[in-house]
């Protein structure tokens, strides 16, 4: 099993992510653009949890093949929170194989509805699995792949 995530922030996602796959038997890669923002008791301790922390481009060709790489061999999830989750979640979705995921963060906010119409879904083999959001708060949305 394996997760990865695009755009680490501060690090408190990642390390709720990295004690699931600690109890499930799976496995976490963050990803973030630039480290200045991860919280250093974070990053220690995502550390001891075994997570692999990379900073980089996310749509850098050696970044690209690390996660395609890092998803090959096992179910994945890849949650898009990056700074550009539309881009991130095209970019991404050639990566999923039968039975994987890709999730967003700031769904209506950021990331538009109309920008992934029934239309992409079933070209992509993606059937919507969660779509939650609130005036306030965490907006999410999720695909799988038939």
């Amino acid at each position: 099993k394996a997760v990865i995530e695009i755009g680490t922030g501060r690090g408190y996602l990642s390390l709720f992510l990295s004690m699931w796959a600690m109890l499930n038997d799976a496995e976490v890669l963050t990803i973030d653009i630039t480290a200045e923002r991860k919280e250093p008791k974070v990053e220690d301790a995502l550390e001891l949890l075994g997570t692999i922390q990379e900073v980089g481009d996310c749509f850098d060709p050696a970044f690209t093949a690390k996660i395609g790489n890092f998803m090959s061999s096992s179910k994945a999830v890849l949650y898009a929170d990056g700074g550009n989750k539309t881009a991130e979640i095209r970019h991404f979705v050639n990566l999923l194989k039968p039975g994987d995921a890709i999730a967003c963060h700031d769904w209506t906010v950021e990331v538009q509805p109309q920008d992934f119409p029934e239309e992409w879904e079933k070209n992509n083999g993606l059937t919507p699995i969660f779509n939650y959001h609130q005036r306030r708060g965490t907006r999410i949305m999720a695909w799988k792949r038939a």
